[in-house]
């Protein structure tokens, strides 16, 4: 454990420093104890190569290995805390990551919310301000239900005559179980912008409005047939 104030710039650039053993004569003394003494230091100087070191913040990136029991699901995404870390080492090394990732989580047939720590996959020349973090998942019980829902045409002008085909999708949702509520076609909307069909005969209707609560959702059929 030297001082730093014993290494000295080698030349003006580069990454180069020198050190004098006998100006550490002591501090080695002290390294080998009293049983060995130094009379001499055959070397005059020490040279050693310290890259620039430079910091940076990175998100962490979550891996996992999730599977949930029958009508169970994700009530959140898969949470990190801290979702971002500070990094250091070589300025060139890190300059290049983007991201840290986590060891793989794996939770298998889960039916109730998972939690706990996990280590970050360390980096070679690379340190990192955290090694683990903490990782959480809400996860609970669902009902799916089904509803026919007519596809209605968005920003059409009025002399627009489009046939859609089929003219209704089956919307496929789910709701939290306890918290399911009655829900009716009115309570949705589903369509297609004017612009896209002017593009393309076959598109893709969007859910324009979804009430609150809804957790999960999927349109069927995915594609529609539009004829001007």
């Amino acid at each position: 454990d030297v001082d730093q104030k014993h290494f000295h710039k080698y030349g003006e650039d580069g990454d180069m420093y020198y050190l004098l053993p006998d100006n550490i004569r002591q501090k080695i003394q002290d390294a080998l104890g009293t049983d060995i003494k130094v009379e001499s230091l055959a070397t005059d100087t020490l040279l050693f190569s310290f890259p620039e070191q430079s910091g940076r913040k990175v998100p962490v990136v979550a891996k996992s290995v999730i599977t949930y029991g029958k009508q169970y699901m994700p009530y959140s995404p898969l949470l990190l805390r801290p979702d971002s870390i500070f990094i250091y080492g070589d300025a060139d090394v890190i300059s290049g990551m983007g991201e840290v990732a986590t060891r793989v989580i794996r939770s298998s047939n889960s039916s109730h919310s998972i939690s706990g720590m996990v280590e970050l996959v360390p980096v070679e020349g690379v340190r990192f301000s955290d090694k683990e973090v903490f990782y959480s998942q809400e996860i609970g019980r669902y009902v799916e239900s089904t509803l026919k829902v007519p596809v209605t045409i968005v920003d059409a002008p009025s002399y627009a005559n489009v046939a859609i085909i089929p003219h209704e999708v089956t919307i496929r949702y789910r709701q939290q179980f306890g918290r399911a509520v009655s829900l009716s076609p009115q309570d949705f909307t589903v369509g297609i912008g004017y612009d896209e069909i002017m593009l393309n005969d076959v598109v893709r209707p969007k859910a324009i409005r979804v009430p609150e609560g809804i957790m999960k959702y999927e349109i069927e059929p995915k594609f529609v047939e539009c004829v001007l």
